[in-house]
């Protein structure tokens, strides 16, 4: 059995196919071809079912001193007073947007580390939106049903 040797056509075909899983699985999953603090904690969210703890500070292990959740709508001016002080390159679309939460790592009056999290990826209890969190309070419960998973306080 004789083989043929690729086609030009055929490259562009297989090219096609890949960047059409490629576009879609970034879409799906963007959290898989990242490594920062949102995309850690939307792997754990992603872990199994159940309750189990988590801890902020073993998923983000650089310098902060406050950690920030905030919900889908959220503004600007919302942000800030949660904050403290005004961060310029707050993402305008959290405010027209029910796609994701942002967490934002703060260090004094900076923001080091934010990044989005996808709707139940987790999704984040209300307790713990718009309000600093203190670094050694950071531990949290995630619990897992389904496709959904909820960040909480720790019990």
């Amino acid at each position: 059995m004789k083989l043929r040797k690729p086609l030009a056509g055929d490259v562009w075909v297989i090219a096609l196919v890949v960047a059409t899983v490629v576009f879609f699985w970034w879409d799906r999953f963007p959290y898989l071809g990242r490594d920062d603090p949102a995309s850690r904690l939307q792997a754990a969210a992603r872990a199994g079912e159940g309750i189990r703890p988590l801890s902020l500070p073993a998923l983000a292990t650089f310098d902060w001193d406050r950690v920030v959740f905030f919900a889908p709508y959220t503004s600007r001016e919302t942000a800030a007073n949660a904050m403290g002080f005004d961060w310029p390159q707050f993402p305008a679309d959290l405010a027209q947007s029910e796609s994701f939460h942002l967490v934002v790592f703060t260090s004094g009056k900076t923001v080091v580390s934010s990044g989005r999290m996808r709707r139940c990826l987790p999704d984040v209890d209300k307790a713990l939106l718009a309000h600093p969190i203190p670094r050694d309070q950071a531990s949290f419960s995630l619990q897992t049903t389904g496709d959904c998973s909820v960040l909480r306080p720790a019990r």
